[in-house]
């Protein structure tokens, strides 16, 4: 299992993270995006596109970060589709954070 939380229905990320209060626009993005699906590890290609947004908050960073992270059609619609499967996608988006080693 993750360790990740969604966002509450209804809530907004300062309802939760006080760091986040008072923030009206972001700044960024910073660096290059990421080429490969943080769901699947699989390069994003002319016919593997990114087509969702995930943004992970850190409860820990004393300063409003968020970090944006690009889901290709495959994890998106398992990510949709709730349950189990979102977990899963959760689970390989947390693995793929920390470092881990993805295996397609």
């Amino acid at each position: 299992m993750h360790n990740l939380i969604e966002l509450p229905q209804g809530k907004r990320v300062e309802d939760l993270l006080p760091q986040f209060a008072g923030v009206v626009r972001k700044i960024g993005p910073f660096g290059p995006q990421c080429q490969n699906c943080p769901g699947c590890g699989k390069p994003f290609t002319i016919l593997r596109k990114p087509r969702k947004k995930i943004n992970l908050y850190s409860i820990k960073c004393p300063f409003p970060l968020a970090i944006e992270y690009r889901l290709c059609g495959r994890c998106t619609k398992q990510y949709l589709a709730g349950g189990d499967q979102k977990d899963a996608v959760l689970t390989a988006i947390e693995r793929f954070v920390e470092g881990a080693e993805v295996t397609t």
